[in-house]
This record gives C-alpha cells, sequence and structure tokens, in this order.
C-alpha cells in the first residue's frame, strides 16, 4: 500500500513539475473565424481558429496546459506587459516587444517560420457606387472623409498614414454597418475575417466591394504566439519548444478551418 502511495504521489508530483500552466488572454469581442463569441466566455464548440490553434498546440507540447481568458484586446495587451497573463497572439510590432517577446532566429530577427499564422492581408472595402479608388499606394477621391479600421490592429498605423481622419472601432461588424449607412468612406479589415463575414452575410457582398491592400505583399504581417517577459525569463526552453511547433500548427490550420466554412490553402 505505501508503495502504491508512492508511486502515485510520485507520479503527480512528476506531471505537475512538467505541465506548466500558461494562460492566453484574447478578444472578448467576436472576429470570426478567430476569436467567436461576444462575452468573456471560450465556447465548447467553435471557439475560433485561434483558440483551436492554441489548444493544437496543447496536444503537441507535453509539458503545457492552456487556459484562456477574455478582456479587450488593448487589456490583453497591458496584461501581458504586467505578466498577469502568459501570452497573446498578434502581428509583430516593434512597439510591442516592449510587452512581450517575439520568436528570434540566430541572427536575432523576428523568426516568421515560427509565426502561428502567416500572411493575413489587410483589405480595403467600399460602397459599390462609391467612387473612392486607392492607387499607387493613396486614396482617390477620399477628400476629408473618414475611414475605419479595428481598434488595436497594428496595420491602422498604416491607414492613418494615409488618410486624416481615421475612427478606430472595437469590431469589424460595427464598421460595416457605419460603412452602409455612409458614416464612413472605407474601412480597413483582416482578409479572414472578412471571409468569415460574407459567408454569414451573403447578401452583404451586393453592396460592398473589396478596392485594395495598404500592404505590400511582402509587408504583410503574420501573428505570433507572444509571451510575457517574466514568463520568458523563467521558461526560456518551454517557450522555444512552444515555438518550434508553430510549422506543425500552421500546417493543421486548413483542417481547422473547414469547421468556419473556410477552404484555405495548406503553406
Amino acid at each position: 500500500m505505501k508503495l502504491f502511495l508512492f508511486i502515485l504521489l510520485s507520479t503527480l508530483f512528476s506531471f505537475s513539475i512538467k505541465s506548466k500552466v500558461i494562460t492566453i488572454c484574447y478578444e472578448n469581442r467576436e472576429v470570426a473565424p478567430y476569436w467567436m463569441g461576444n462575452n468573456s466566455k471560450v465556447p465548447s464548440k467553435q471557439p475560433g481558429l485561434g483558440v483551436e490553434q492554441i489548444q493544437y498546440l496543447d496536444k503537441l507540447e507535453k509539458n503545457a496546459k492552456f487556459t484562456f481568458k477574455r478582456f479587450p484586446w488593448k487589456r490583453c495587451q497591458n496584461m501581458l506587459r504586467k505578466g498577469k497573463v502568459n501570452g497573446i497572439i498578434g502581428s509583430y510590432k516593434r512597439k510591442r516587444e516592449e510587452i512581450g517577446v517575439y520568436p528570434k532566429n540566430d541572427m536575432g530577427n523576428i523568426d516568421i517560420n515560427r509565426s502561428i499564422s502567416k500572411r493575413s492581408a489587410s483589405l480595403l472595402f467600399k460602397l459599390k457606387n462609391d467612387s473612392i479608388k486607392f492607387k499607387n499606394g493613396k486614396f482617390v477621391n477620399l477628400k476629408n472623409r473618414r475611414v475605419g479600421g479595428v481598434l488595436g490592429y497594428s496595420s491602422n498605423s498604416k491607414l492613418k498614414e494615409l488618410a486624416i481622419n481615421v475612427l478606430e472601432i472595437r469590431d469589424m461588424e460595427s464598421l460595416f454597418v457605419m460603412l452602409e449607412k455612409k458614416r464612413l468612406a472605407a474601412v480597413l479589415v483582416k482578409e479572414l475575417p472578412s471571409k468569415a463575414y460574407f459567408l454569414q452575410n451573403p447578401l452583404k457582398k451586393k453592396v460592398f466591394i473589396e478596392f485594395g491592400t495598404i500592404e505590400k505583399k511582402k509587408d504583410i504581417p503574420g501573428a505570433y504566439l507572444i509571451l510575457s517577459h517574466q514568463f520568458y525569463e523563467k521558461n526560456k526552453s518551454l517557450a522555444e519548444a512552444l515555438w518550434n511547433h508553430m510549422p506543425e500548427v500552421r500546417k493543421e490550420v486548413p483542417n481547422i478551418a473547414k469547421k468556419y466554412f473556410l477552404n484555405l490553402k495548406k503553406k
């Protein structure tokens, strides 16, 4: 009996040492297909492409156990800076290196091969009958009208270089509502969420039209698992192991995406 208890306790102790609980914070507003649901709960079914990527990473890395918290995107970033959560998923911005750690290569540069997803473009949409155009990296016929982007997205910095009047809104659907009501001349949204939006709202294809992207193809950012400085300093080996799994995670994305009615090519 004593031997049995010793073995049981040793096993539990070993498991607790090996499995590090890692808390990921993500948007509490729906950004289909990445994050589903408009509250603080993580849906048990179809929680979103981003969540399922992390859940797949959980299966690959036996030394980690992932949990999730949902808050506004700005708050997630602030919690990462303070070490109150261990990770977020986001594109690369130099300023974000102040709040978290990105995967780097041997040269000390951002390691694109260890991104959690590659190159989702930011697309411009307008009303079909609007005269606004986007040519040679500039707006034509915009005048002083307002354009919109999703609050907290890195692509907004480029948008602000191109337009004087930029409004940032917390969710994509509200942008399209304002666009339809002519309160915005154009909106800038991510490629996959826009695909999901039009799959859910097919009649809107008759209302809106894509008319360009503000990024050059080579500059389109991927998304990364960004870890807190506090977590990385204490768990460098585990952090590197997580990032090393990312090529496998990306290969699984097309299979996950089928649940969200998207047909993605394998990368």
